[in-house]
């Protein structure tokens, strides 16, 4: 009696999309390994041990898998419940970067803090609760106010309300990132076309604020860098040359796992985070990096099916935008190492170094999970 209860349970909630699960576990797993390739020489030098970063990785990962198990048995109709709480709570730990004791400066920025022996960077979470609420907010609509000029601003001022705490820790990454997944909410939700010129100019007068040339502009300094690297080589321009070099010194096949020679200081303290895309490039060639891509590449296309095949409107735009989120990282972060993009603070998911955005993508992946159980 009480197996069949258990199958009609099991009938009734749906299996979770099994290839996707598998996928992030093989992109979890890589990634350890690239990060202890990518981060021993740096790791040697600053602790006396080369494996320091990758044994934090390594419980990370494990920590990440769990979340992910965790959370895939979840009902994600919860979240539209509570999505005000959480983006509330989100919110306010935006603000703790400024608190005393618990506040983490790195380079005059205040993007984390302190939980004990951990750092957590509250902008990761951000980025999920936003697009929560944003996703229930819209949903609730009925189809006849979806692209009103009043739904319009509204969107315009929760962005805005949103980025705000970002943008003057300053973290302008973060800043692109969350906007970008937030209109692509509003866009496949049904936005207006005719919006797209008020929200152009919008967008226009934030870029030229933020890359208007005045004293100590770094962003903009980026940004030229991208369109001539060698104008500043030993200064501005150097890490993107290394990353480069390292890219083009791969070939095809690579020089080999863990030989990567930019790794040793010419990639400054940033081969296992915003560049482990280069030392990939490196040490596995073309055909490694190839495999990179295509794993995010397969990972949109699982993505999109579980979104189509969500039984509520909620579900389809709430997987839509979290696949959005992680695949538009990974094209960013890319970006940066072959220099398409200016140099961000935006890890490659799964595979770069870093403890809170490994576990906020766990998590993410853990609600697409637990929405592909609603076939």
């Amino acid at each position: 009696m009480r197996k069949d209860i258990k199958r009609d349970t099991r009938r009734r909630q749906g299996t979770m999309d099994r290839v996707l699960f598998l996928l992030v576990l093989v992109l979890s797993f890589f990634g350890v390994l690239m990060v202890f390739s990518a981060s021993a020489p740096y790791a040697l030098k600053q602790f006396g041990d080369a494996k320091y970063y990758f044994q934090r990785d390594f419980i990370f990962t494990i920590l990440g898998v769990g979340i992910m198990w965790a959370v895939s048995h979840i009902d994600y109709r919860i979240y539209r419940r509570f999505a005000p709480l959480i983006y509330i709570l989100a919110i306010l730990s935006c603000l703790l970067v400024w608190v005393p004791g618990i506040a983490y400066p790195v380079n005059r920025a205040h993007r984390w803090i302190h939980l004990g022996p951990l750092t957590y960077m509250p902008s990761d979470g951000l980025k999920v609760a936003s697009l929560l609420l944003l996703s229930a907010l819209l949903t609730r609509k009925p189809p006849e106010k979806r692209g009103t000029p009043a739904t319009f601003l509204a969107i315009m001022l929760f962005i805005g309300f949103t980025i705000l705490p970002i943008y003057v820790q300053p973290n302008f990454s973060a800043v692109i990132v969350i906007s970008a997944v937030l209109l692509f909410v509003y866009f496949i939700y049904g936005m207006n076309l005719w919006h797209f010129l008020p929200m152009t100019g919008i967008a226009l007068v934030g870029l030229a604020y933020a890359f208007w040339p005045k004293p100590g502009n770094y962003r903009l300094e980026r940004l030229l860098t991208v369109f001539d690297p060698m104008r500043d080589p030993s200064g501005s321009g150097w890490q993107l040359l290394q990353s480069l070099y390292a890219v083009a010194s791969g070939g095809f096949f690579g020089v080999g796992f863990g030989k990567s020679v930019q790794k040793f200081d010419y990639l400054a303290d940033e081969p296992h985070n915003d560049f482990i895309f280069a030392v990939i490039s490196e040490e596995l060639g073309f055909i490694g990096a190839l495999l990179v891509i295509a794993g995010f590449c397969f990972l949109a296309v699982r993505g999109i099916r579980i979104a189509r095949n969500a039984k509520t409107r909620f579900g389809q735009v709430l997987a839509l935008g979290l696949t959005f989120l992680i695949c538009f990282q990974a094209m960013v972060n890319i970006g940066v190492s072959i220099g398409l993009v200016p140099t961000t603070g935006i890890t490659l998911p799964f595979i770069s170094y870093g403890g809170s955005s490994l576990l906020v993508m766990s998590m993410m992946i853990g609600i697409l999970l637990n929405i592909s159980r609603d076939e």
